[in-house]
This record gives structure tokens, sequence and C-alpha cells, in this order.
């Protein structure tokens, strides 16, 4: 098995690349603009943003590639992703430079318009992961057991995941017991005072990458199949019920952590 085979198509792994350049177009900013949202630099969030999506995009293009068949379904696959992300990451950049939210905002049309978009993308996108599982219980490659299932897991936490952001937006924001924007940690800006909702998303959409790499160190090491199985099975289930107490946590006011 190979760890980093090469993707059918390059189109995710150009749009991560994409995503890092505009990570570092996005620091320069923050260095000269003395402007605040919601308590800090507006392009913290596209930072943000831009790592986590170069990331994921990375990562699904090795999911991709270790699927059997398919070429077709996994060519369009990529290409659309990419071109959601881009969408996702232009109308956060956008709101950014104008120096307003991007989420949850519908203080205007054009506002409430670039929310919309986002949403409508992040569900696309969402019914593509959920296909991306499906491939990978018909069709996976050459891959071991613990690192095959690591990403199964991963697929299954990465989709929960989405439905944090579902009570984000019932929310009509991430905070629970107070307005978003208050103290919070440097960077990810996670209430330290409330509870935050983002902790547990954090979470899941990064499971996606810690259980295989799990599986991966597991396969390594040990040569029972049967021990395997149980301790990736056992891990995962382990990170699904953390990502499941920040929730509860979040849902309670409660923060995940204070200083």
């Amino acid at each position: 098995m190979k760890l980093l085979p090469n993707s059918q198509d390059g189109a995710l792994q150009q749009a991560a690349i994409y995503h890092v350049g505009l990570f570092l177009v996005c620091l320069l900013l923050s260095f000269f603009d003395t402007r605040q949202v919601m308590g800090i630099n507006p392009w913290i969030k596209p930072m943000k943003f831009c790592l986590s999506i170069a990331l994921y995009l990375y990562t699904l293009s090795v999911y991709l590639a270790y699927v059997e068949g398919f070429e077709a379904l996994r060519l369009w696959i990529g290409r659309i992703v990419a071109t959601l992300m881009y969408i996702e990451i232009a109308a956060v950049t956008i709101q950014a430079a104008r120096g307003v939210m991007s989420h949850y905002n519908i203080s205007s049309p054009m506002d409430g318009s670039i929310f919309a978009v986002m949403g409508i993308a992040i569900g696309i996108n969402s019914v593509l992961d959920a296909v991306v599982f499906g491939l990978l219980l018909l069709a996976p490659g050459d891959l071991r057991l613990a690192t095959l299932w690591g990403m199964r897991f991963g697929m299954i936490i990465f989709i929960a995941a989405g439905f944090e952001g579902g009570l984000m937006l019932m929310n009509q924001g991430h905070t629970i017991g107070a307005p978003d924007g208050g103290a919070g940690l440097p960077f990810v800006n996670w209430s330290r005072e409330h509870g935050d909702l983002r902790v547990a998303h954090f979470l899941g959409l990064h499971g996606i990458q810690i259980l295989p790499l799990l599986g991966l160190v597991l396969d390594s090491l040990l040569g029972n199949v049967y021990v395997r199985a149980g301790l990736i099975s056992a891990c995962s289930l382990g990170y699904g019920a953390l990502m499941w107490w920040q929730t509860k946590l979040a849902l309670a006011g409660k923060p995940f952590f204070r200083s």
C-alpha cells in the first residue's frame, strides 16, 4: 500500500494549493488592516477556512485515489468539490474585505444572498461526501484493514460534523448563552466563557485525517487483524463520543476550556 497515491485528477490538489496561497495573502493583509469583525481581525476567518479547506481537499484526493474503478465519478466529484470550495472561500473572503460577518449575516439582501450561496455549496458538498463514503464501502483499493476502517469511520464523523453546522444555523450563531464575538482562544477564537459549537465541529471535520493516520499506525505496529479491527473501532467510537460530549457541553452553554 502506498501512503500517498497519485490522485486521478489534479483539481483537488490545485485547489488545495490555491487555498494555501490565499492563506498567505490573508495573513499579509491582516498586518495592515486594523478593523475588527466580532472582536477579531477580519482576515482571521478566511485564514482559518483556507487552512481547513486545503487540508480537506488534499485528504479527499487521497481518499478518492484509493477507490478502485468509478473513474468518471471520481473525476467529477473532485472537480465539483474543488469548485464548491472556491465558491465557499470566495464568499468568506469577500465578506472579510467588506468588514462584515460571512456566516449568519442576513442584515441586507446582499449579505443574505452570500450566506445562502455558502449554505447551498456546503449542502451539495455534504451529499458528495456521502457518495465518497459509499465508494469506500463498495470499492476500496489497496488498503490495510485499520487504515481503511479509519477512513470509513472518519467519513462518518466528518459527515456528522455537518449536523453541527445545522445546529449553528438553527442557533444563528456558534455561541450558546451569549452573542458571538466574546473572549476566545487565540486564532480559533473558541469561547472561553460560554458554549461553542465550533469545538465539536472542528473535531468532526478533522476526523478524516486523524482516524486514518491512527489506523495506519496500528497497521504498522500490530499484526493480528482482530486486534487492529477492535482498536480502530474503539478509538473511532471514542472520538465520536468526544465530539458528542463537546456538543452536549456547548448546548448546555458551558465552555470546553477555562483559562
